[in-house]
């Protein structure tokens, strides 16, 4: 199991394609577990809507604004999996995301972290 945490506040504008993102992953053993830092736009909606969709969603609104530092250590504290990843609430990934890191760590026992290159996408693509 791999778990996908994502930190959100105020992220109404991409939060859905992350989700729908990590939703997609060829990788199918994961849950999302989400912790909304008491954002004041359309966000919990929007994570409430996925959570309602799909049992791999947790979805959990803190009653205040915890701070980062708190709502980051939120997401490692409630997560299930054997692996951890973090997701912002802005971020796009490719299908096989999750299965690349994962087989890499599975068929790397001494490894404790993977990772990979990434693209910057601005509102122009």
């Amino acid at each position: 199991l791999v778990t996908v945490g994502i930190p959100v506040y105020n992220d109404e504008k991409y939060v859905g394609a992350a989700i729908e993102d990590i939703l997609a992953q060829t990788y199918r053993n994961l849950e999302i577990v989400i912790s909304d830092n008491g954002s004041t736009d359309g966000s919990a909606d929007i994570c409430q809507r996925y959570a309602g969709k799909d049992a791999r969603v947790r979805y959990v609104r803190q009653e205040r604004n915890i701070g980062p530092h708190a709502n980051f250590r939120y997401l490692l504290d409630h997560a299930q999996g054997v692996y951890f990843m973090w997701a912002a609430s802005d971020d796009r990934w490719d299908p096989e995301f999750i299965a690349r890191l994962a087989g890499s760590l599975e068929s790397r026992p001494e490894a404790t972290v993977a990772f990979c290159p990434y693209s910057e996408i601005d509102e122009q693509g």
